[in-house]
């Protein structure tokens, strides 16, 4: 008698367009609330790229330089 291993199955979500815009959005919104609640990029932020994975999104960005450091 040794364990049965059991194949679990992942189901893949099919999500449409605007719930994913409606999602990003969520996300983004948190996010901002965490750089703001750490004392993070005080002169704004940009993202460059937003992946979706499978039960995430990634969003890639970097703070904004000041602007005396700009020039």
């Amino acid at each position: 008698m040794g364990l049965k291993s059991q194949t679990q199955r992942i189901t893949n979500l099919s999500i449409d367009n605007q719930s994913k815009l409606k999602l990003e959005d969520i996300a983004i919104a948190r996010l901002e609330k965490e750089i703001k609640n750490n004392q993070m990029c005080k002169t704004g932020y940009t993202i460059q790229t937003t992946k979706w994975l499978e039960r995430s999104i990634l969003f890639k960005g970097s703070c904004l330089q000041s602007k005396s450091k700009q020039e």
